[in-house]
């Protein structure tokens, strides 16, 4: 026989034993094992259970905005603190914003946990991630005092129609003491609801200030030339002789008709109760061209509320039924002013046009007859 077991029975707890047979000879093995009632020493468990991650997600919708409006404000990652709420302070430690790696240091915000404490809540936040296509990113808490462990988030800015979109924020953490899981849903939720509005509110602020008023008249001269018409535009520091609502015009530096002089224009007007109104603008020559025949001017400083505003005059020959002779066209563009239309402001400027013509037609005239 090559070999074989005698086995014998152990004492209690399951030890037990046996002879094999090996060659020539006998060998003998012994064995204990544990009943798996037993409970195990604490200490000398390998595997610890893991508490599953909070997860979460809050959702802010902008009716007015789109995508690709709000999508800039958040890529810009060492702004945050422009947008959420009781954060007052967002400072670069590494790398250049909006690029996986950087590091911002965020402090001064408000917890649900600890809103009446004097405590000065800050974490170290790093972009993990950034997809600028698809309007996204993660980033996580590498540091900080609020404890929040592992935790990650993830933004995206998600189309919805041709006009809003919304904000998607989703976020994990392990659990936060002295934090319920509700609290961090709060914090987050809310936050994100008034960082929804404050971009809302800058995007209409900068579309408003966008919509500037544009407008164009013109006046055509019958039987008077473009080459008869243009020395009295370009002549910059008189044009209180063409312009029937300026009293005085001068220069107040450099020459008349070079680029960079600067006129001073003035009207005056009875109030009605015995007053006089003056007022004024300080218009400076920003470009000219004799050959082309047309002129461009911008306020540099006024009383009568006109913002960013720039005009250009030019000198157009034309041929009609009517006649040979010459049109002046003035077109402007501005910020809109409070108080007043755009639709208002063209036509003050085509009734002044139509008033300078005549006046030149009439200059003209008198010099044929001289």
């Amino acid at each position: 026989m090559a070999g074989g077991w005698v086995t014998v029975a152990g004492g209690g707890g399951g030890s037990g034993g046996g002879w094999w047979r090996v060659g020539g000879g006998w060998w003998w093995w012994w064995w204990v094992t544990v009943a798996s009632d037993q409970p195990m020493d604490p200490s000398k468990q390998l595997v610890h259970e893991k508490k599953p991650k909070w997860e979460g997600k809050a959702c802010a919708e902008l009716q007015g905005s789109k995508a690709e409006q709000v999508w800039p404000l958040l890529e810009d990652f060492f702004g945050v603190n422009k947008w959420f709420p009781t954060l007052t302070t967002c400072l670069p430690i590494e790398g250049i914003s909006g690029q996986p790696g950087c590091v911002r240091y965020c402090s001064g915000f408000r917890t649900p946990v600890n809103s009446g404490d004097e405590i000065v809540n800050w974490t170290k936040q790093k972009l993990l991630s950034i997809d600028p296509k698809n309007m996204t990113f993660s980033y996580s808490i590498v540091d900080g005092n609020v404890g929040f462990n592992s935790y990650v988030s993830t933004v995206k800015v998600v189309p919805r129609g041709e006009q809003g979109c919304d904000i998607e924020w989703r976020y994990e953490v392990e659990p936060v003491q002295g934090w319920q899981p509700q609290d961090l849903d709060c914090f987050i939720g809310s936050g994100l609801q008034v960082m929804a509005q404050r971009m809302e509110e800058a995007i209409l602020a900068t579309i408003e200030i966008e919509k500037k008023w544009e407008g164009r008249v013109s006046a055509k001269l019958i039987g008077f030339k473009a080459d008869q018409i243009w020395p009295f535009l370009e002549d910059f520091f008189n044009v209180h002789k063409w312009v029937s609502v300026v009293d005085t015009c001068y220069g107040v530096e450099g020459t008349s008709g070079e680029p960079g002089c600067i006129r001073y224009c003035a009207s005056t007007s009875d109030t009605g109760s015995g007053e006089t109104v003056t007022k004024w603008a300080l218009e400076k020559l920003v470009d000219i061209d004799r050959v082309g025949q047309c002129l461009s001017y911008e306020f540099v400083d006024s009383n009568i509320g006109f913002e960013c505003y720039m005009a250009t005059m030019k000198l157009l020959p034309i041929k009609s039924t009517e006649g040979e002779g010459s049109e002046i066209v003035w077109s402007f563009v501005m910020n809109p002013v409070e108080g007043q239309t755009q639709e208002g402001l063209v036509s003050f400027y085509n009734t002044v046009l139509q008033g300078m013509a005549q006046r030149m037609k009439q200059a003209l005239g008198a010099a044929k007859q001289n």
